[in-house]
């Protein structure tokens, strides 16, 4: 045995009694690795809670899943009004905490579906009186929410790709360092020209409120102020965790 990996926790690497450091007191050349995907969806993480708004996003898509999958009637509804409105028939996807980079397959199901889940908590809250689907039809029918959901569909792509990069079997820490300056060039690129999804949440929030969903169209004013206040922050973050 020449090397251990592990998630980073104390009770792998801790100095004294951490597996690590039991396993070097008897192979003292043992070296010990933070597993670096590990690593990167920490860092993921760590830049949502940068941001207060982006924390309660994320809260949103977990109640979202936890709304439907707890409940095989209301996932049959969401399933139905799919049907009805042609749209692609998904299941809300849950976002994992512990894998933070799931929110990738999440973000992507909710902006594909997002006019059905609309109508679907538009109808929980009035024919079953169900406050719970009120609040969360109050949330995402708010144009920060699209517009964040969009974003989230240019920037977690990338850095879902390149944890994927660091898991291949024939992966070399070589090759490591260029993986994630290639995927900060990508990040830097947004801060300048937006993604195509974030380009065309402006109007998909125009495309809702055409619809009858209770969404404000944001003037060019706020939209500008959503991409300074959320938007550059939730891309220079990543930057400053990934080069640490």
């Amino acid at each position: 045995m020449c090397a251990f990996g592990s998630d980073g926790a104390s009770v792998m690497v801790g100095a004294n009694n951490g597996v690590a450091a039991q396993l070097r007191r008897q192979i003292p050349h043992l070296i010990n690795n933070h597993c670096v995907a590990h690593r990167l969806a920490r860092a993921a993480a760590q830049a949502a809670k940068g941001l207060s708004y982006l924390q309660k996003f994320k809260d949103i898509m977990g109640d979202l899943h936890r709304f439907y999958d707890k409940s095989a009637v209301r996932t049959q509804g969401l399933r139905d009004i799919q049907v009805l409105l042609q749209e692609p028939e998904l299941k809300i996807v849950q976002a994992k905490d512990v894998r933070w980079l799931s929110h990738d397959a999440a973000t992507s199901t909710m902006r594909k579906c997002l006019p059905s889940v609309h109508t679907s908590l538009e109808r929980e809250a009035e024919e079953m009186n169900d406050s719970r689907a009120a609040g969360l039809s109050k949330f995402t029918q708010d144009y920060c929410f699209v517009m964040s959901l969009h974003m989230m569909c240019d920037v977690l792509p990338h850095l879902s790709d390149l944890s994927k990069a660091m898991q291949t079997r024939d992966a070399a820490y070589t090759c490591i360092k260029p993986l994630v300056r290639g995927t900060l060039a990508v990040l830097q690129g947004l801060l300048t020209t937006p993604g195509a999804h974030f380009q065309a949440a402006p109007d998909r929030v125009a495309s809702l409120r055409e619809q009858g969903f209770n969404i404000k169209v944001p003037t060019q004013e706020q939209v500008d102020q959503f991409t300074d206040k959320v938007g550059k922050s939730l891309l220079y973050l990543p930057q400053l965790l990934l080069i640490k």
